[in-house]
């Protein structure tokens, strides 16, 4: 009996798929809404079905909440996506092997987790090279970077006039760097490992 158990084992998926889900819908919806109406529970489930690809019952999407975004066409979503992940056993060990979606084939866990590495990765380069604009648009106006090794006070004198939204994290909610001099300015991630210096890091210069 506890042989049949461990070779069918099916688990709801824990926290770390939550948010990553969590995420792509944050980059789904960017400019997908519009200022007139505000995202509703039955659109934001359609929408995550597309982006998964499959066809899901209602009562597999769960939209925990919406909250409006940074500006009037953003939308976040907060959802739990019922999953099924197959475990094999390697080398005497347990491990998270295969994963379905909805009515999809068996897909490698690995590949999915590196479509969720992509995403993030996207995003983070993407805060990046927003708050590099918004920098530039500074030392236009004021005749130097902002000068300050605190990415709260980069983001209070570029947000509004300069820089649209607050960033302030990166795709794996750690803080971003910034060392800005009034002539020159590094931004980072440290990546999902969250240590500088690794292989990991996404960097962007005032020479970039």
């Amino acid at each position: 009996m506890m042989k049949r158990m461990l070779s069918q084992t099916v688990f709801r998926p824990h926290w770390r798929l939550h948010f990553m889900w969590a995420i792509l819908v944050v980059t789904a919806f960017v400019g997908g809404v519009s200022a007139e109406r505000s995202l509703g529970t039955r659109e934001a489930r359609s929408v995550l079905a597309k982006l998964t690809g499959t066809n899901y019952p209602e009562k597999q999407i769960h939209i925990r909440r919406i909250l409006p975004g940074f500006v009037p066409s953003e939308a976040i979503v907060e959802a739990d996506i019922e999953t099924v992940i197959k475990f094999k056993r390697v080398n005497g060990d347990w491990q998270a092997d295969e994963i379905r979606l909805g009515d999809q084939k068996w897909e490698p866990l690995q590949d999915v987790t590196q479509a969720f590495l992509r995403v993030r990765q996207e995003r983070t380069r993407a805060d990046l090279h927003a708050l590099a604009a918004g920098l530039k648009a500074y030392r236009e106006k004021n005749g130097g970077y902002v000068e300050t090794t605190d990415i709260v006070k980069l983001t209070d004198a570029l947000v509004p006039n300069y820089c649209v939204k607050v960033i302030r994290l990166d795709g794996w909610n750690h803080s971003l760097f910034y060392d800005g001099h009034r002539n020159s300015f590094r931004l980072a991630s440290f990546g999902p490992d969250g240590k500088p210096n690794t292989e990991d890091d996404i960097k962007l210069s005032n020479e970039d």
